[in-house]
């Protein structure tokens, strides 16, 4: 579900309590097309009045919003996160586990250790985990299906099964009939087998 003005306050009809939203771009014509602005102080208070506009309907609500952080938007890297997490102190806004979405090309050798400090920094405010991948040219480049890129997921999967096995599981960027396969590649990675 997209966050808007209604979508938290609907969630307890549409049988959810979360909301999950990335934050957007500030380029004119692509929805995932990366851009300086998202960089400057019109990106970030458009983003803040978002957020005081959402919170209280969610709270009122008794819903989440949850924040997807992704390289090509305002939301960017985990300090940003956090940093907005620190200015809404609140039960209402919590974080999509996706470290996917931070794995830039520049962070894709170090990778391993990004993903651990997403992983430990954030581990009590996920409310859902998304399962992709990372095309070889990083993020911005693609997000495949999981198990069809470069990200070395055994030790999310570990972290998931092992940290928060609560967490629903959102498989990303595939068609309805690729989800079979999907799962045997999941399957397989938590046993600790390769993919197929």
């Amino acid at each position: 579900m997209e966050a808007g003005d209604g979508c938290p306050a609907a969630t307890p009809s549409s049988g959810t309590y979360i909301v999950a939203t990335e934050t957007g771009t500030r380029h004119p014509t692509g929805d995932w097309t990366d851009t300086p602005e998202n960089w400057g102080p019109e990106a970030w208070r458009l983003l803040d009045d978002a957020l005081e506009t959402l919170l209280p309907v969610a709270e009122e609500a008794g819903a989440i919003l949850a924040l997807e952080g992704y390289v090509k938007n305002v939301l960017k890297t985990q300090s940003q996160l956090l940093e907005v997490l620190e200015r809404f102190s609140t039960p209402h806004l919590q974080v999509v586990c996706d470290p996917y979405n931070y794995l830039s090309s520049h962070l894709l050798a170090a990778q391993d250790r990004a993903t651990s400090e997403l992983l430990a920094r954030f581990e009590d405010r996920f409310v859902v985990a998304h399962l992709k991948d990372v095309d070889p040219g990083g993020v911005e480049v693609a997000s495949p299906a999981f198990g069809t890129g470069v990200f070395n997921q055994q030790p999310y999967l570990e972290f998931l099964r092992d940290r928060r096995p609560d967490l629903p599981l959102v498989l990303e960027h595939l068609a309805l009939d690729e989800i079979p396969q999907a799962m045997v590649r999941v399957r397989e990675s938590v046993d600790g087998a390769a993919p197929p």
